[in-house]
């Protein structure tokens, strides 16, 4: 069974021919359905080894961005505890946080979208808050307020 014109069309994004390095870049997914005798991407891969007969076939790796900040461990309580804790104006600024998170509070992405409103009004709070140190300060409150109950 031979892929029509439109599918080879659509793999087209699956592999790269660099003709400098003499090589044939694929995907890890396009390498992995190729290995299947008689799909699409078994003949294309046939195809492009009897054009290609001295180029080297290899897989391309996926390129992780190393820049992007994710603020791990960043949750309600910690945000909550910056605004308490560092802010100029603690009352109006949690008054506007519990007002974001009534905002959003039916929607999927709530976390996501608290979170980008916090990083945007506080967006210094690295400079002045480590989340290690708050998670002891908050386990070690809410331990004092259970053996208080």
């Amino acid at each position: 069974m031979r892929p029509t014109a439109r599918k080879e069309m659509k793999m087209q994004k699956t592999f790269k021919i660099n003709p400098v390095a003499k090589t044939i870049s694929t995907t890890k997914a396009f390498a992995s359905k190729a290995n299947t005798f008689g799909t699409a991407e078994y003949h294309i891969m046939k195809k492009l080894q009897s054009d290609f007969p001295n180029y080297t076939i290899n897989n391309e790796k996926v390129k992780m961005r190393v820049t992007k900040e994710t603020h791990k461990g960043l949750n309600f309580k910690h945000m909550e505890f910056y605004i308490k804790a560092l802010s100029d104006n603690p009352q109006a600024d949690l008054a506007e946080f519990e007002s974001v998170k009534k905002e959003f509070a039916g929607e999927k992405c709530k976390y996501g979208k608290v979170k980008q409103w916090f990083l945007e009004r506080f967006a210094n709070y690295k400079e002045y808050y480590k989340l290690e140190a708050v998670d002891a300060i908050l386990q070690d409150t809410e331990r004092k307020e259970r053996d208080a109950a």
